[in-house]
């Protein structure tokens, strides 16, 4: 009898198994926990999202020749500084808003620390991923 016992089992562990490999795969792809708004990107209001237009452009017009990165994160921290005294977002939005913003402070700071062209370009590259992350559950209120 401890046959079909087996059989039994067998399955459950790939099922077990598949709804792991899921979860770390979500966890993967976003790592920051943000949740869609019912499948949809939750809508950010104008006021707030003008400062991320002006983000978007400070970083695509940056020289990767060029080591700014002092003057670029003061720049970017400005912006961040801007769209947080427009915040107006209340509920979950604004909860799914913060697991962003929260460590893309950090990042922009550690653009405005960076001593070297390698420190600088990570940070660059840091920052992009997080906007590209912004873009891909926020967008401008219709």
């Amino acid at each position: 009898m401890p046959l079909p016992k087996i059989l039994l089992a067998i399955p459950l562990l790939f099922l077990w198994v598949s709804c792991t490999n899921s979860t770390e795969k979500s966890k993967t792809e976003n790592p920051l926990g943000i949740e869609m708004n019912q499948g949809e990107k939750w809508q950010v209001n104008s006021e707030m999202y003008v400062f991320i237009h002006e983000f978007d452009s400070i970083l695509n017009s940056v020289n990767p020749d060029d080591f700014e990165a002092q003057k670029i994160g003061s720049a970017l921290a400005e912006k961040n500084s801007e769209l947080i005294s427009s915040c107006t977002m209340k509920g979950k939005a604004h909860d799914e808003l913060h697991k962003w913003l929260v460590p893309h402070l950090s990042l922009t700071e550690n653009l405005k620390e960076a001593q070297s062209k390698k420190e600088k370009d990570l940070a660059l590259k840091d920052l992009e991923s997080s906007m590209n992350e912004f873009h891909a559950f926020f967008k401008p209120k219709e």
